[in-house]
């Protein structure tokens, strides 16, 4: 079952893909494909961050660290080939979205999660579902390389 509801979410997403596309839905693709990437980095940061209510400083910082240092250059490859068909940002405006669908909202969501950890506690009942999410996610990229083959030539 799991399988059949990862194919569905990986399916989900790649037509989410074509919704956000700049060749698709022209200006407001963009718009869409940044708040969904928000959205989904915030609640995975936001989960994190209710799950370090309660440790230590030090094992905060050495989770962070492990977790975040392997994470943020991925989400950077992948955002910024995300808004890579959308010509009409110059390169700094592209870091500077960047920066801010990052580590900017990795950085609010986690303070957020943390200071009211014990309010969000209940969020984790949905931490199961927060996987699908990823294969949501990787069928809105494959349709971003699709796209991108398919304008380069």
């Amino acid at each position: 079952m799991t399988y059949i509801i990862s194919i569905i979410f990986i399916i989900l997403g790649y037509y989410l893909g074509k919704v956000t596309c700049n060749n698709h839905f022209k200006k407001s693709g963009i718009w869409i494909t940044i708040a969904i990437f928000v959205l989904i980095n915030g609640l995975h940061s936001l989960i994190d961050g209710v799950s370090l209510v309660g440790m230590s400083h030090w094992k905060v910082i050495g989770l962070m660290a492990g977790h975040e240092l392997i994470r943020q250059p991925v989400l950077y490859a992948l955002f910024l080939g995300m808004i890579l068909p959308f010509n009409n940002l110059s390169r700094w405006a592209r870091y500077g979205v960047a920066f801010l669908a990052v580590t900017g909202v990795w950085a609010v969501s986690v303070i957020i999660g943390s200071a009211f950890g014990n309010q969000l506690v209940h969020i984790q009942q949905f931490e199961s579902l927060i996987p699908y999410l990823q294969f949501l996610f990787i069928g809105d990229v494959i349709h971003h390389v699709f796209d991108w083959f398919h304008h380069r030539s």
